[in-house]
């Protein structure tokens, strides 16, 4: 692709994505981390990320791209430090047996509601879990221009 090619793709993105999401941001409210994050055990290796981690809900369906989740799905993003975040059963219950339970998500954002509903539901049957909170791409801090990102991204294919 020649670079008169990519800047018209890149304008028309980010005029779709204007349009597209100019109400971004009320379609995502930020919110404190859940109380499982604090017992989040920290792997080795950082990466360099200038905006802080952010947990987001989606707080209503207009204004989100449909795979960010249900309204009041959990989300975080710029994951900059990756962790375990240890799900115990109950002694009496405890089998011995393990699991790593991987969030779905991928290069920019983490649904963080479905690896913690497994892993109490492997705690119900006395299995350990950790939910493994892994490194993303770093996004804009403010929520409406990580959505503008995220449609021009998809726009050009990435």
């Amino acid at each position: 692709m020649g670079p008169t090619r990519l800047i018209s793709v890149l304008l028309a993105g980010a005029l779709l994505a204007n349009a597209a999401f100019g109400a971004a941001d009320a379609a995502l409210s930020e919110v404190a981390a859940p109380p499982e994050d604090q017992s989040s055990i920290a792997l080795s290796g950082r990466t360099r990320n200038p905006n802080p981690e952010a947990w987001l809900k989606r707080i209503e369906a207009k204004g989100a791209p449909w795979w960010i989740g249900p309204t009041g799905e959990l989300l975080v993003r710029n994951v900059s430090q990756a962790t375990l975040t240890p799900f115990l059963p109950e002694r009496s219950k405890a089998t011995g047996a393990a699991m790593i339970v991987a969030p779905g998500g991928g290069t920019l954002v983490l649904g963080m509601d479905l690896p913690y509903q497994v892993a109490r539901w492997l705690n119900a049957r006395g299995i350990a879990a950790f939910v493994l909170k892994y490194r993303l791409v770093p996004t804009p801090k403010d929520p409406g221009a990580f959505l503008k990102i995220v449609a021009v991204h998809r726009c050009i294919g990435r």
